[in-house]
């Protein structure tokens, strides 16, 4: 089995970089384990355009909105079904400081956010101080993204199941050898796994577990994503996603007990309909130190790439940098310095 480009991983970055490359017309064949907890099957797919407790411009978000608006859409189209759409944001301030600090930052930020008093979610929510409006954010319906894509990837011959170890890779300078594969370049979008990668292990990154439960809320408006301490968002056709944690420290990938009971906490106070949990569910985020994504060839293995490190904010990222990549190959056209992987050429020279 001959191929240009072995991609590992079949998450959202995998997931758009292989979409980008085959509207390219370059040839590829993705291999994934199909773990069901992986970050991207479990995320809410939450694109949120400010950050922080100081309520700032995500970083690039001036482009990566647009770009995978435009992309998920597209994308949507292609296959008939509709993957993203644009929401509110209400962020309920937890205390009157927080409120302060959004108030400030709508000064400076006006593109997405706006103090609003003309609307009440009294009749849903327990909360003292008001709410700010961030917009637009987008949904992303990730998993139905990464099964349609996954079909058509199967129905193509351009899927291998399997949990590949980077030591059981032959290289070569000009070839790739995997099994009975044969492929010019390999790409690793293998999300937590990278941090393992014999080749790539060297990258600052700072993987953190995630956990969320799913919840049944049918009175609540499924036009807003909610916010105060855990975030509410609505995902499939009737649930709502809550979460997120980010754990440094922790045993295995698995849900906790802990994280149920204090989600449930949380939900009881904010919460004045009814609800139901229906799911709970548990992932390790492939992040980083830099908070910037990996993007590129190693220094000193040309056909040896990484597509990784994209964290919570993956949904974003990835179309944006998939073209990027994609142009790097086809054009050699330069990667965003921050996220070139040139940037750590001393580290990857070692």
């Amino acid at each position: 089995m001959q191929t240009e480009i072995l991609i590992i991983g079949q998450g959202i970055s995998g997931t758009m970089l292989s979409w980008h490359l085959q509207k390219a017309n370059i040839p590829f064949l993705v291999m994934d384990d199909n773990r069901p907890n992986a970050a991207s099957k479990v995320a809410a797919g939450i694109i949120n355009p400010v950050t922080g407790r100081r309520v700032v411009k995500t970083w690039m978000i001036d482009r990566l909105l647009p770009y995978a608006l435009k992309a998920y859409a597209d994308f949507g189209v292609q296959f008939g079904i509709p993957c993203v759409s644009e929401k509110k944001i209400i962020d309920f301030f937890p205390t009157l400081q927080m409120l302060e600090a959004f108030a400030k930052s709508t000064l400076e930020n006006s593109d997405y956010l706006r103090m609003d008093t003309a609307q009440d979610f009294k009749a849903h929510f327990h909360y003292q101080h008001d709410f700010g409006i961030i917009a637009p954010a987008l949904i992303v319906d990730l998993k139905k993204i990464l099964y349609t894509w996954r079909l058509h990837l199967e129905q193509q011959q351009l899927f291998v199941s399997d949990d590949l170890k980077t030591e059981d890779i032959i290289y070569a300078e000009n070839e790739i050898r995997y099994k009975d594969i044969r492929a010019k370049k390999i790409i690793f979008a293998d999300g937590a796994g990278g941090a393992a990668n014999k080749w790539f292990k060297n990258l600052p990154y700072a993987p953190n577990k995630g956990e969320a439960l799913c919840i049944e809320a049918p009175e609540l408006d499924r036009n807003f994503i909610y916010k105060k301490g855990i975030t509410l968002a609505p995902v499939g056709e009737k649930e709502f996603w809550v979460g997120a944690n980010y754990l440094w420290d922790y045993a295995d990938d698995q849900p906790t007990a802990k994280f149920y009971a204090e989600t449930k906490i949380a939900l009881d106070s904010f919460l004045k309909v009814p609800y139901t949990i229906s799911g709970h569910f548990a992932a390790i985020r492939p992040a980083n130190i830099e908070r910037r994504p990996f993007v590129g060839f190693h220094p000193g293995f040309k056909n040896i790439g990484i597509f990784n490190g994209m964290g919570a904010k993956g949904t974003a990222l990835a179309p944006y940098f998939a073209h990027a990549f994609t142009n790097h190959i086809l054009h050699q056209t330069a990667i965003e310095p921050e996220a070139s992987i040139e940037r750590f050429t001393k580290v990857l020279s070692r």
